[in-house]
């Protein structure tokens, strides 16, 4: 009875959120590293970002390479979201951590860009309850966590969707005890960085403008910055419950969840096993302690420095006047994409500067007078061919990538053809969730074509169970009876009547055919198949 529940509700919220806390308190540090190593990055360029261009006086000169700069910074945090995922799942299953080749990592990067790309859009949507705000946050999680690098994006979206959908009551209590939990932990660095201050000047005598005047911190920065020291801190927590909902959501079909406790009890008897033979083992001796090192003379600083140098630094840009955007002959996309333009030009210059300097290395020519370009008979074929040749070598390397990344392709496409077998129709262990729905239909059609009645109709069915699957009104497990799966439907899909009237005719149909001695026809299978496709309309 306790395992027909949490099959059909899930663990607790609060109890999630205690096995998250210590997943992380008991991974390595990679796991933890793969998270920070792109989330930080990005978390302090957005304060940057903000800060920059809200008090620089030439913010508007940068608003196109920041815009550009942080585009870079949410694709790598998102990468490495999907990293730590993976290592997750890795470590929950008790496998080693995956080791994503160039070609995985390129498909990760671009899965990721698609998919998170629309979640600045269709996230905020969701708050103002156009969409439902709990499903599609899981949604973007588990995209997250099920990337491995080397599912497809269709596939991954359709597995995504499922897990969302599974245990709803869990996801939201998740959600709502996790959002306060964030709102503490904002209070806490909120008057953690006010006391600080106040603390320095306490105990060490250190006195700031903010012990003078405590409220200048509440300024727009100090929100900001308080803000992203909380999603650092919770952010973590959060992904760490969705992956062990998509580990116990896949457990229910591949049982994943006992064989680590299998996996884990062998440890535990070999750790048991290594104890005892410590115990009896002599103690080692005591390494001799070396004395610590004396700490090296701090040098004294110079002390006659111009002011007016000082105040020249970019650090001190702060003071001068913000530089004002001319907006009366161009707009804001106008001078966004001409402050792009600026900087491939400045690019190309650089590239330019470059190639000369090589060309007066190579050829020992004086560049630096009144005539760039010395004697047109001489130089300017040189430069010519240099360009050319370097030109060749840029297309010569460009043809040799796309003719490995192709041959790699093929030869992965051909491996998979060969080494994954086509489910057995006569077994009865075959599950729906083997093939996707395209293929049990493409399967059915060509058994139609050869006039197997019988086998056609089964995987028409098993195309009509994957259906359902993904559109998340049934759920897939080996175990379940037919009239289990039309129960099932009728719960979930109470909305569209239809819907479970063509279910229960076409499941009459395969009982009577494929577990009775009825006679199956071509006219039959052919009403399942119209059934079938007035199911995939209905909704």
């Amino acid at each position: 009875m306790k395992r027909a529940f949490l099959r059909d509700h899930g663990k607790a919220g609060i109890e999630l959120i205690e096995e998250a806390f210590v997943l992380l308190r008991t991974c390595p540090a990679s796991i933890l590293a793969a998270y920070f190593l792109g989330t930080v990055p990005f978390a302090a360029g957005f304060l940057v970002f903000c800060a920059h261009l809200s008090r620089h006086p030439e913010a508007p000169d940068h608003l196109a390479a920041a815009t550009l700069t942080m585009t870079g910074l949410f694709i790598g945090m998102k990468f490495f979201h999907a990293r730590f995922g993976a290592m997750l799942l890795a470590r929950l299953r008790g496998e080693a951590p995956p080791s994503w080749d160039p070609g995985a990592t390129l498909r990760s990067v671009t899965t990721q860009t698609i998919l998170q790309g629309t979640a600045l859009f269709i996230l905020p949507l969701s708050t103002l309850l156009v969409l439902p705000g709990g499903w599609v946050y899981a949604f973007y999680q588990n995209a997250s966590a099920l990337d491995d690098g080397k599912t497809p994006l269709r596939r991954l979206v359709r597995s995504a969707m499922q897990q969302s959908s599974l245990w709803p009551g869990q996801n939201h209590i998740v959600l709502l005890a996790l959002t306060g939990f964030a709102f503490y932990v904002l209070l806490n660095w909120i008057i953690l960085a006010m006391i600080t201050p106040q603390l320095l000047e306490m105990f060490l005598g250190i006195e700031t403008v903010f012990t003078q005047s405590p409220l200048s911190m509440l300024n727009t920065t100090f929100f900001a910055a308080t803000a992203a020291v909380t999603f650092l801190s919770i952010d973590p927590l959060v992904k760490t419950c969705y992956v062990l909902r998509c580990f116990y959501g896949i457990s229910l079909q591949s049982g994943d969840d006992l064989k680590t406790e299998v996996r884990k009890f062998s440890r535990r008897a070999k750790s048991l096993a290594l104890c005892g033979l410590l115990l009896l083992a002599p103690a080692a001796s005591r390494a001799a302690e070396t004395p610590p090192a004396p700490n090296p003379a701090v040098a004294v600083p110079e002390l006659d420095r111009s002011i007016s140098t000082v105040v020249q630094q970019d650090k001190y840009l702060w003071r001068s006047p913000r530089k004002k955007a001319d907006r009366s002959r161009e707009g804001f996309l106008d001078g966004f994409f001409k402050s792009i333009g600026e900087m491939v030009q400045s690019a190309f210059r650089g590239l330019r500067d470059l190639l000369e300097a090589i060309l007066d290395w190579i050829f020992g020519r004086d560049r630096r007078s009144s005539n760039p370009w010395g004697n047109p008979g001489w130089e300017m074929p040189q430069l010519g061919l240099l360009y050319g040749i370097l030109a060749a070598v840029a297309c010569g390397l460009a043809i040799t990538a796309m003719r490995t990344l192709r041959a790699r392709r093929l030869s992965t496409t051909a491996a998979e053809s060969i080494v994954t077998p086509l489910p057995d129709l006569q077994d009865a262990n075959t599950t729906a969730d083997e093939l996707p729905e395209d293929d049990w239909t493409r399967m059915g059609r060509g058994l139609l074509d050869q006039g197997e009645l019988r086998l056609a109709l089964r995987a028409f069915y098993l195309a009509s169970l994957s259906h359902l699957s993904s559109r998340g009104l049934i759920t897939i497990a080996r175990s379940k009876s037919n009239r289990e799966y039309e129960r099932e439907l009728r719960r979930r899909g109470h909305a569209m009547p239809e819907l479970p009237l063509l279910f229960g005719e076409n499941v009459g149909i395969f009982d009577r055919i494929w577990y009775g001695f009825h006679e199956v026809n071509a006219d039959m299978v052919q009403h399942f198949v119209a059934n079938l496709e007035r199911m995939k309309t209905v909704g």
